[in-house]
């Protein structure tokens, strides 16, 4: 059975593919197969958001993942300070 490495590897081709919609609907589905997102598969998100210029997103879901008492971490930041950056 697929793990949390293994939808994260999925969340982050759909990322690198700029398909946001299919990296969201992955990460729904990781979630719905009882499994923890963990620190990477939210700067993931948060970085496929970011540079797509979708900040206010990016936002959203960093501000989700310290609602599930996961500490960001530097990458995290950085995701979204890249983004500001270039919105």
């Amino acid at each position: 059975y697929p793990d949390t490495i293994c939808y994260n590897a999925v969340i982050d081709a759909a990322a690198k593919r700029r398909s946001l919609s299919e990296a969201t609907r992955w990460f729904r589905e990781m979630k719905k197969a009882c499994l923890a997102p963990d620190v990477i598969s939210y700067n993931i998100i948060i970085n496929a958001f970011a540079k797509g210029r979708a900040i206010q997103d990016a936002v959203a879901w960093f501000n989700k993942m310290a609602e599930e008492h996961l500490r960001p971490n530097i990458r995290s930041f950085n995701a979204l300070i890249n983004g500001c950056s270039e919105a």
